[in-house]
């Protein structure tokens, strides 16, 4: 079955409620016992998601919600939490999504003034920009729509048994013989079509990471789970995303590579079987060698493509880097642009500049793709400028270069080919500070800045 097929089959269903306002405010629930509030420090994410989706979302929200009142309507306002005695739980913090705990029947949700919605029956929350909805700690999320799914349960069983009924015994395009007539992919058939995947290509993608655990079973339910959220995940790192992107081969290419690099164990050997040619691989392979992430001095490991900090600008109103994942405020360039483009780093021409500036600011879907663009653009300056001060780099960079001075009077008037990597990366991480004090208190709240 197609995407076209599936998006054909889209419900419009009347059964929408409205949450009246008297429900704005969320009671205190039962409250989590200190032994599992103990467990909720460490927990990882994997382990998190063995729990049952219905129970998930009392754990992670400040009123301990049950979520059988949000889909009743009874409670309409949540704020997350991912602090416990005072210890976030990183790893929770930045896999966590949305919809893996909020009820189907949610539809749409707003943050701040920003509204987000999901049309299928497991989809992720996107907003009209088709930016993904993240959550963080203290996300103060209202519930604005509900449906009652029935109908569009009832919809997506009809089309897993069309499909089938439509393809028993039928040899894929990657000549691998898949035997319907088994229940051996009716779980991932399933989850793919309550995330509008289309049936053929999750089997292609995922069916390799998922053959080998028993059917049915927590471990593969809960992979499965890791693997279709990925799917959006990867799918919100590509601007300007569309339909029409799966229709064009360059577009669709750049995304299946995406995908399977960060999926399957094997993604060059699948990349080839899917048709992408092997100086495609190999150029996505050295981008992955070369534009390594810098561990610097005050910036700690972590995996910073998880990390989208866009749905987070409502609390900082006056700071754009939060509202482009850019806390280096790196300035739209069409020369940089196209360097980028050569190195396959994703971003986007956004929000303006202050008036006494000029141009716009390049955005990123997450901190990964800005913390290699921001490496790249160091390691050309320093090239283009290697016999200059520091002084005149930082004039180079910053129109009020004042902070820079303050903080680094000591080498101000040193080349920069006198500089250690030591305080190159000292540099690095001091300026994320100077130019996004926003940014740098929510990465310090994760530890990803120490």
């Amino acid at each position: 079955m197609s995407l076209d097929r599936l998006k054909s089959n889209e419900v419009s269903t009347s059964n929408e409620r409205q949450i009246s306002p008297e429900t704005r405010k969320s009671p205190e629930a039962a409250i989590v016992s200190s032994e599992t509030r103990e467990k909720l420090k460490t927990i990882s994410s994997r382990e998190f998601l063995k729990i049952p989706e219905s129970e998930r979302l009392r754990y992670i929200t400040k009123s301990q919600i049950d979520s059988t009142k949000i889909s009743s309507g009874e409670i309409k306002e949540i704020e997350f939490n991912f602090t416990f005695d005072s210890k976030i739980n990183r790893e929770l913090y930045l896999k966590t999504t949305a919809w893996q705990v909020l009820p189907k029947e949610v539809r749409e949700v707003k943050v701040w003034n920003e509204i987000y919605t999901r049309i299928w029956l497991k989809w992720e929350f996107f907003n009209s920009r088709n930016t993904r909805l993240t959550i963080h700690q203290d996300t103060r999320l209202e519930i604005s729509k509900i449906w009652d799914i029935k109908e569009l349960e009832k919809q997506n069983q009809n089309i897993f048994t069309s499909f089938k009924s439509e393809n028993i015994s039928k040899k894929d395009s990657w000549k691998d013989y898949i035997d319907l007539e088994t229940t051996n992919y009716d779980d991932l058939l399933k989850w793919a079509i309550d995330k509008w995947i289309d049936p053929w290509f999750a089997i292609f993608v995922f069916w390799d990471e998922i053959k080998s655990l028993p059917l049915l079973s927590t471990d593969r339910q809960v992979r499965l789970e890791e693997l279709l959220t990925d799917y959006h995940r990867i799918r919100n790192n590509l601007p300007n995303w569309n339909w029409n992107i799966l229709e064009e081969s360059e577009q669709r290419n750049n995304f299946v590579l995406a995908l399977l690099k960060e999926t399957c164990q094997n993604w060059k050997e699948k990349a080839k079987e899917y048709g992408i040619k092997e100086e495609k691989i190999n150029l996505e392979e050295r981008k992955t060698n070369n534009i390594s992430l810098i561990d610097f001095t005050r910036l700690t490991w972590t995996n910073l493509n998880w990390l989208d900090f866009r749905p987070l600008s409502y609390k900082y109103p006056r700071e754009a880097s939060i509202k482009n994942n850019n806390p280096a405020w790196l300035t739209w360039n069409p020369s940089f642009a196209k360097t980028l483009d050569n190195y396959w780093i994703n971003y986007y021409k956004w929000t303006s500049r202050p008036s006494i500036e000029w141009w716009n600011y390049f955005g990123f879907p997450n901190m990964e793709e800005w913390l290699n663009a921001f490496n790249l653009l160091w390691d050309i300056k320093l090239n283009r400028m290697w016999d200059k001060t520091f002084g005149q780099f930082a004039q180079n960079w910053a129109v009020d270069y004042t902070p820079y001075r303050n903080t680094f009077w000591n080498v101000w008037n040193t080349k920069l080919s006198d500089l250690d990597q030591k305080t190159i990366d000292t540099i690095k991480s001091a300026q994320m500070r100077i130019e996004s004090p926003g940014m740098h208190r929510e990465l310090s709240n994760i530890w990803v800045i120490v």
